[in-house]
């Protein structure tokens, strides 16, 4: 007796006497959907390259389910491409349109099977590690500037590499997009790309970065470049909230966690100190010169675990004001 628990497919195997016979099963969700949806209407793919086709069924009560694993895949062109629970893997070169159907409905996707051809790859790559921007400090207005990101955004969309960008790449900002590039650019410089697979996979992990980072910069903008510790404030107390203080009418994001690092100068650390664990500032004694004193500290934005999530973690420094006590 076979239950169903879950839409998929599964081989089952079953022995006696030293017999053994094998079958699939295929389940499918009891209810009709009542369409289905693909991610892309069109995919190339590499002969010897494979990629996973999202084909996602939408029902009537709003669910969504991936049913890529269990839908019927008709190719009028059986001979360019096989598929695998979603998974098309290039065999020869040439195009045809594949029928996609999953419970009761069809949709269809065009699968073009491209040869990379080796000369064409060297020449993408050495577009790619010719790259280079003289001076990043000039404005992102500068001609070199903006030049060398049209020149990598170009060099990465070059048919030759064949890159897989994330689906949702072009929703990105064009502010998160200039900083994929730019670091690309920046990672060019220090070690040439070598491969194709060396490009996708820098890729991947700048792209991911680069999100991560787009939620702190966006975090450190909430607060206020400066602050100030009044005379009320004692020796001893952590001063950590005073320093780090939202604008009015702003809400902090829960993903970034905010810690204070580090206190610049022997002014700044004859008066605050930081805890062991990098996080906290504790005014060490009040301001008794009669004057405003003056020290800078380093104030670190952080997101993501490390392990589930991509980590990511930039700094800031804020001056902070210590008014003199009355005397």
């Amino acid at each position: 007796m076979i239950s169903a628990l879950k839409p998929g497919t599964a081989s089952v195997s079953a022995s006696f006497g030293g017999k053994t016979v094998k079958m699939y099963v295929k389940v499918q969700l009891s209810k009709e959907p009542s369409k289905l949806v693909l991610r892309q209407k069109s995919i190339e793919v590499p002969v010897g390259k494979s990629e996973y086709v999202y084909v996602e069924a939408i029902f009537n009560d709003k669910r969504v389910s991936g049913v890529s694993a269990v839908a019927e895949w008709t190719p009028e062109d059986k001979t360019l491409f096989t598929v695998f629970e979603g998974t098309v893997t290039g065999v020869k070169e040439g195009s045809t349109n594949v029928t996609i159907s999953y419970g009761g409905r069809s949709t269809t996707l065009t699968v073009r099977v491209i040869n990379l051809d080796d000369d064409e790859v060297a020449k993408a790559l050495a577009k790619i590690n010719a790259i280079h921007v003289q001076n990043w400090q000039d404005s992102r207005e500068d001609s070199e500037h903006m030049i060398g990101i049209e020149l990598m955004r170009e060099a990465l969309n070059s048919p030759a590499l064949y890159l897989d960008f994330p689906q949702d790449f072009e929703q990105l900002t064009e502010d998160i997009k200039y900083f994929v590039y730019r670091k690309m650019i920046a990672t060019v410089e220090q070690v040439p790309f070598k491969s194709r697979e060396d490009v996708q996979k820098r890729l991947d992990s700048i792209i991911v970065d680069e999100i991560a980072f787009d939620i702190i910069r966006k975090e450190m903008l909430k607060y206020n470049d400066d602050a100030t510790i009044t005379p009320e404030v004692v020796a001893g107390e952590d001063i950590t909230d005073r320093i780090v203080q939202l604008k009015d009418g702003m809400i902090p994001n829960k993903e970034v966690s905010i810690r204070v690092s580090w206190v610049f100068g022997e002014t700044g650390q004859k008066y605050i100190r930081i805890t062991k664990d990098h996080r906290r500032a504790i005014l060490l004694k009040t301001n008794d010169t009669g004057e405003t004193v003056r020290a800078v500290v380093q104030v670190f934005f952080e997101t993501g675990d490390g392990k589930k999530e991509q980590r990511a973690a930039t700094y800031r420094d804020m001056i902070v004001n210590i008014e003199p006590v009355q005397q």
